[in-house]
C-alpha cells in the first residue's frame, strides 16, 4: 500500500497549520486522516472550507449530516469514515440500530433515514445522475430540493477523504476503534 505522512503540527507544512490548529481545538485533536490530507495544503483546505460551509450554512441537521457522511464512506466502502461518522451519528443521536442498518445494508426502519440512505447511495453510485422518481421519492420523505444540493458538497468531501484513505490506507485513530468496519 501507498505510504503517506500522518503529520502533526510540528510536521505538517506552514501552509495548513492553521487548519490543523482549528482541527485540534474543533477534536481536541487531530484525526489521521486530516493528518493525511496535511501533505497536501489545498487538499486540506478544500476538505476543511467545504465541510465548515456546509455545516454553517446547511439545514440539514447534525444528525441527518452526520449519517449523510455515513451513508456516502459506506457506499465508497471506506473503512476509516465508516468508523468515524459512525461515532459521529451517535454523537448526533442517532439510533444506534439505524446506524448499524446503515453499516450492515440491512433495511431501515425510520422511513426518513432510510429514503436519506437511497438517495445519497442513488447520487454516490450514479454520480449525481438520479431519476425523477429517485428524486421525488427523496422528497416525498419530507426533504427538499436544498436539502438534494446539501448532498453535494456532503458527497464532494466525503470523495476527498473516502479516496485518500483507499489511496493511502490511512490508520485508524484509537478513538473510532471500537466502531471499526470492514465492507
Amino acid at each position: 500500500m501507498n505510504q503517506i505522512t500522518i503529520h502533526t503540527l510540528g510536521t505538517a507544512p506552514e501552509a495548513t497549520k492553521d487548519n490543523l490548529t482549528a482541527v485540534t481545538e474543533k477534536f481536541g485533536f487531530i484525526p489521521n486522516i486530516l493528518a493525511a490530507l496535511a501533505s497536501s495544503p489545498s487538499a486540506l483546505n478544500a476538505y476543511i472550507s467545504i465541510m465548515g460551509g456546509s455545516e454553517k450554512l446547511g439545514t440539514l441537521s447534525p444528525a441527518d449530516r452526520q449519517f449523510l457522511y455515513l451513508c456516502v464512506s459506506v457506499t465508497n466502502a471506506c473503512q476509516y469514515c465508516v468508523p468515524a461518522h459512525t461515532g459521529g451519528c451517535m454523537k448526533a443521536g442517532v439510533n444506534p440500530e439505524i446506524i448499524e442498518a446503515a453499516r450492515s445494508g440491512a433495511p431501515i426502519s425510520d422511513p426518513h433515514f432510510q429514503a436519506l440512505r437511497e438517495f445519497t447511495k442513488a447520487v454516490v453510485t450514479k454520480r449525481g445522475h438520479v431519476d425523477q422518481t429517485e428524486m421525488d421519492t427523496f422528497i416525498a420523505a419530507g426533504f427538499t430540493k436544498d436539502h438534494v444540493l446539501e448532498i453535494l458538497p456532503a458527497v464532494a468531501v466525503k470523495t476527498i477523504s473516502n479516496y485518500t484513505n483507499a489511496m493511502f490506507d490511512v490508520p485508524l485513530d484509537d478513538v473510532f476503534s471500537k466502531f471499526a468496519w470492514k465492507p
